[in-house]
């Protein structure tokens, strides 16, 4: 393993000139290499189809270029990916954990899937800009840490989501979250996490001043409101919704299922102390 550090020569990740100290042909990236992107101006956009595999890339502040565009992802194989760049970034490959530590207000980090696209966890941990996952895109987990305020969408073409756990943010998804076990689950402990499509969720919980909002037609198997000022709304919701189980733990949680368009269907609740708003006409 050698460490390939970009010497921004241009945009073409093939340019011998942009590397130096990689184990490749001119001290290129080669398999199993770190990538270093420490500094640099140029868009990454040329040639990064790059069929490399077990790579860990570190992308610095000084980078102000993109890393990929719209047009042209970066198309890599490798253990992680962490980003601290003032620029953009579009990425695709078989990542087992992408990592965020800065995304600047009005920049973009997008995650697209194509036939090989699968990412095992995506760490937000400080972003102000939008994070995007879509296409055929597999994505185990979703964490939202930090004091900023990211906007991130889940397409409904994206599979595989078993985890969401989030402090901060603006979240929606399009996906559902299939939990496989009883430590994969959707928990909101800040932000707002808005649920649309048809997205189904099996177990969520809601506290610390997370709000969830239902948009979706699909059903919740599990509503657990843990602390106080955790809310789950369902007032806007254009669907028929339907909550199999639900239960305020504590004083300060609110279940509300006013609609007076489409009602709610609530089999089963328990409140100890908290707000709970009937479906209207119940």
């Amino acid at each position: 393993m050698a460490v390939a550090v970009y010497q921004n020569n241009s945009g073409d990740w093939d340019d011998a000139d942009n590397w130096s100290g990689g184990s490749g042909a001119d001290g290129k990236p080669a398999n199993d290499d770190d990538v270093l992107i420490a500094s640099g101006t140029y868009d990454l956009d040329t040639n990064v189809t790059t069929g490399l595999t077990g790579l860990r890339v570190f992308i610095g502040p000084g980078y102000t270029g993109s890393f990929g565009t719209s047009s042209a992802y970066v198309d890599l194989d490798g253990s992680i990916v962490q980003f601290r760049g003032s620029g953009d970034c579009y990425l695709t490959g078989t990542i087992t954990t992408v990592e965020i530590y800065q995304l600047l207000a009005g920049k973009q980090f997008a995650l697209k899937g194509n036939a090989s696209t699968a990412v095992g966890a995506l760490w937000i941990l400080n972003a102000d800009g939008d994070v995007d996952v879509y296409g055929s895109a597999d994505l185990d987990e979703l964490y939202v840490y930090g004091t900023s305020t990211p906007t991130v969408t889940i397409a409904a073409s994206v599979t595989g989501l078993d985890t969401i756990y989030m402090e901060t943010g603006d979240v929606t998804t399009s996906s559902s979250v299939a939990t496989a076990s009883a430590r994969q689950l959707v928990v909101v402990r800040g932000g707002l996490l808005t649920v649309d499509g048809a997205a189904e969720l099996d177990y969520v919980i809601v506290g610390g001043g997370g709000v969830v909002a239902w948009n979706s037609s699909g059903k919740i198997d599990e509503l657990l409101l843990i602390e106080k000022d955790g809310y789950f709304d369902g007032r806007s919701n254009q669907n028929s919704g339907v909550v199999i189980d639900a239960d305020i733990l504590c004083p300060g949680g609110t279940l509300d299922l006013r609609n007076g368009i489409i009602g709610w269907t609530l089999s089963d609740h328990t409140n100890k102390g908290g707000r709970y708003y009937e479906p209207l006409g119940v």
